[in-house]
């Protein structure tokens, strides 16, 4: 963190550097520019959480993105559309479109409101999202539920499946879909009436029959479990069949299943043939746990799911996921060697069908104190891991490469492309000390005569660097141009922001530099798409379609 003599001493810099027309300053002091309004709308989408981070807290993100949003809904809400559709659906983003869009509902424009209504469906997915929709409509800060919230959760319910009904219908939840109902009032008719009248009064209709199978299904879990302690072998193995048959029959939810059932090995082996990818992902211990990776049959088939490469890609897992589940995993013999060799495979496969990205590449990961951060409160990976992720794909897919990660200074790796994604994130990921963007270049610029060269850089990082103005009174973007002039003046720079700073070590306008945003393997492909001549991020968000 910056002292009082740091901060003097920053006041009289800058008048010879690059830096000197910069519009502001960064959390630590240093120069620093901000981006296009578009931009800036699209970092809060693609990289906000509303979670604390290193610099910055909660309510600070928070009250930043929804000035965003509303100058945008009353500007442009086009484009405020089209954005919240593109983080929710290409950046796998929640919590800030599902924001965004409540205060899109608020706007009195009659395109904004047609917008709303078209948008809603693509954002609003699941019930969790629309319990999340509504719950904020609560909060003092917005506006409230009205009318075109109201009807547009409306139709949302009416079209609900009974499998949703029974996985989200949980009376313990903060607001239950019973609440839901309650608040918004649906004018419904046929099934999606009975479906309603089960959640609010808890009478399962006849033609209800997936409800119908999940409350016998409940009456024979309840039954198992008062009496399971004093059953025989046989009595066991045959009440373990009535609710295997339940189950299969009716495709009840793992969720609610595993909640109701204890200890039965059976009714795990079940739920794990037909628990949806992600599900399966995040209970890879409970699996070991419940002993059902001692079963052969079992052991290859979670493996060939995970590692499965089209259910890798249409599974849109943010590529940290698997990473995580890779590092939490407790297994032990076989069921480790192979359930490891399958995530590590499903990590290589997310990035399958991304293009190469040139063909000599620096890439450059942070990993100062700041990107100790965290995507989520429940999350125990770091921004320096998911950087490491990232920096990983981003060398294998370059044609020749270096991977240089950094703090105060350059720290060069040695590994290979032959090299294991996964291993390779492991090995370049930490938190080291302050931040100095300009280190990965001055690596580049090597001793007399023997500078690297490079046609990409890939820096990813939170783009607080302080450590190099401080010290030598320069920046990245004095680097950039220099080396450009000594060594090679076709040097393309990227900038990928992972975390929601508003603070940028370049200009807009300055030539061959690029900020991207997001998580998600996809913002690597706008890597490769401006090299080869074509649309960046910002651009490609134009082309969402809405209406």
């Amino acid at each position: 963190m910056k002292t009082k003599t740091g901060a003097k001493k920053l006041n009289k810099l800058f008048g010879n550097t690059a830096y000197a027309a910069a519009t502001m300053r960064n959390y630590e002091g240093a120069p620093a520019y901000v981006r296009t309004d578009e931009e800036q709308l699209l970092r809060v989408l693609m990289t906000g959480s509303f979670e604390q981070t290193f610099y910055a807290t909660d309510t600070e993100l928070s009250a930043e993105a929804l000035g965003l949003f509303r100058i945008f809904a009353s500007r442009d809400p086009h484009f405020l559309a089209q954005a919240i559709v593109y983080a929710r659906t290409e950046g796998l983003m929640r919590v800030a479109p599902i924001t965004a869009l409540v205060v899109l509902s608020a706007e009195p424009r009659d395109d904004a409101k047609e917008l709303f209504r078209r948008a809603f469906p693509k954002v609003i997915q699941t019930p969790g999202d629309l319990q999340d929709c509504l719950r904020l409509c609560r909060n003092s800060a917005l506006r409230g539920m009205g009318k075109a919230i109201t009807r547009a959760a409306g139709r949302w319910l009416a079209g609900m499946s009974q499998y949703h009904a029974i996985k989200y219908g949980s009376e313990s939840q903060e607001m239950s879909l019973r609440d839901m109902y309650r608040m918004v009032r649906p004018k419904l008719t046929g099934a999606a009436n009975a479906l309603a009248r089960y959640l609010v009064k808890g009478e399962a209709a006849p033609e209800l029959t997936q409800v119908c199978g999940y409350e016998a299904f409940k009456r024979a879990a309840r039954a198992f479990q008062q009496s399971k302690a004093t059953l025989t072998d046989e009595e066991r193995s045959t009440v373990e069949a009535r609710l295997l048959a339940l189950i299969e029959e009716h495709r009840l939810p793992w969720e609610v299943i595993t909640a109701q059932v204890e200890g039965s090995r059976a009714v795990w082996e079940a739920m794990v043939r037909q628990m949806p990818y992600m599900a399966l992902l995040r209970n890879l211990n409970n699996a070991v746990k419940n002993g059902v990776t001692d079963s052969a049959e079992i052991l290859d088939y979670i493996p060939g799911t995970l590692a499965d490469p089209q259910r890798v890609q249409t599974s849109r897992q943010l590529p940290f996921r698997f990473y995580a589940a890779l590092r939490a995993l407790k297994a032990e013999g076989d069921a480790d060697v192979l359930l490891r060799a399958a995530l590590e495979s499903a990590l290589e496969r997310s990035f399958v069908n991304m293009p190469e990205l040139g063909r000599r590449v620096l890439v450059a990961n942070d990993i100062s104190g700041s990107m100790a951060s965290r995507p989520s409160a429940k999350s125990d990976m770091t921004m320096s891991e998911i950087a490491g992720i990232f920096a990983a794909a981003a060398f294998k897919k370059a044609e020749e490469g270096a991977i240089v990660s950094f703090d105060t200074q350059a720290h060069p790796r040695d590994v290979s492309k032959s090299d294991s994604l996964a291993s390779i994130a492991k090995a370049i990921s930490g938190i080291g000390g302050g931040t100095s963007l300009s280190a990965p270049l001055e690596y580049a610029f090597g001793g007399k005569d023997t500078a690297r060269v490079y046609d990409v850089a890939v820096f990813l990082t939170d783009s607080e660097s302080w450590y190099d103005h401080l010290t030598r009174n320069r920046g990245v973007l004095d680097l950039i141009r220099e080396y450009r002039q000594r060594v090679n003046p076709a040097l393309i720079c990227f900038f990928v922001q992972l975390v929601p700073y508003k603070h940028a070590v370049v200009p807009q306008d300055e030539p061959g530099c690029y900020y991207i945003y997001g998580w998600s393997t996809r913002i690597l492909s706008y890597i490769a798409s401006v090299v080869n001549g074509g649309m960046a991020q910002v651009e490609a968000v134009r082309q969402v379609s809405v209406l």
